[in-house]
């Protein structure tokens, strides 16, 4: 695997394991507001030997019960991984 594609696999893994958060976290939203969407974007995969470090961002769009008027925040943040057999495993997130 080229250093490019290596770094491609932890921007996908990171963007998979975001979306997969994000995902089971809309069911606990799903009382307050009657829409929750986002979109993750990953911009710069770091890696150092077996770790890599994914830096993005998540927008988040809500829609409070009762309004039409849409709240979208952006929040950007790093997720750490860890190299596993052939790929890559998300360990964690911190927020910038």
């Amino acid at each position: 695997m080229t250093p490019e594609q290596d770094a491609a696999a932890a921007r996908a893994t990171a963007q998979s394991a975001a979306e997969s958060a994000l995902s089971a976290a809309a069911s606990a939203y799903s009382a307050g507001f009657s829409s929750f969407s986002f979109k993750v974007s990953t911009s710069n995969a770091v890696i150092s030997g077996n770790s890599a470090q994914v830096s993005g961002s998540v927008t988040i769009t809500l829609v409070p019960r009762g309004s039409s008027t849409p709240v979208v925040d952006t929040y950007s943040g790093i997720v750490t991984l860890v190299r596993e057999d052939c790929g890559w495993v998300a360990t964690g997130y911190r927020q910038n």
